[in-house]
């Protein structure tokens, strides 16, 4: 758990709190494991690639951190206490629908993959899985968000 009950907070998150350096246009990835070592992997990943990491290890605090920190991304595995990542997907589709979920798996092949895209997944990673598989999604998502960032950072000059 976070300082505040939260999930753990890894990279420009934790900058607020005068740990690391922040970057306001990092990629926000919220990741659901209950698994340690899943998580430290992913943690280790997605920060070396610039982005800002909540972790969470159960379904019902994956929704309640995708609500409170607005993730750019949420990846999660099918197996979460309380509420499994299926269910966690569906509900997760539904409230934030613009937020690529990815699903963790280590069957993300035919039905796996077929019931991860009906409850509302964007992508299936197959476990065990690389840095490549994961910047395949990543890499993506940061570029809309640099575009994004620069299109609104000129709007403001325009403004003024």
């Amino acid at each position: 758990m976070g300082p505040n009950g939260g999930g753990d907070i890894h990279g420009a998150e934790a900058a607020a709190t005068g740990l690391e350096p922040s970057d306001a246009s990092a990629l926000k990835v919220l990741v659901g494991d209950n698994d340690e070592a899943t998580l430290n992997l992913l943690v280790d990943m997605l920060e070396v690639s610039g982005c800002e990491v909540l972790t969470a290890r159960s379904g019902l605090d994956v929704i309640a951190e995708a609500i409170n920190f607005g993730p750019h991304l949420i990846i999660l595995e099918g197996k979460l206490p309380g509420m499994d990542g299926w269910s966690v997907c569906s509900v997760l589709s539904d409230v934030l629908e613009d937020t690529p979920l990815v699903f963790l798996s280590t069957q993300c092949q035919g039905d796996d993959f077929v019931r991860a895209k009906e409850h509302g997944a964007s992508c299936c990673i197959r476990k065990p899985f690389g840095m490549g598989d994961l910047m395949k999604i990543v890499e993506p998502l940061s570029a809309d968000l640099d575009r994004a960032n620069r299109q609104s950072l000129l709007r403001g000059l325009d403004a003024d």
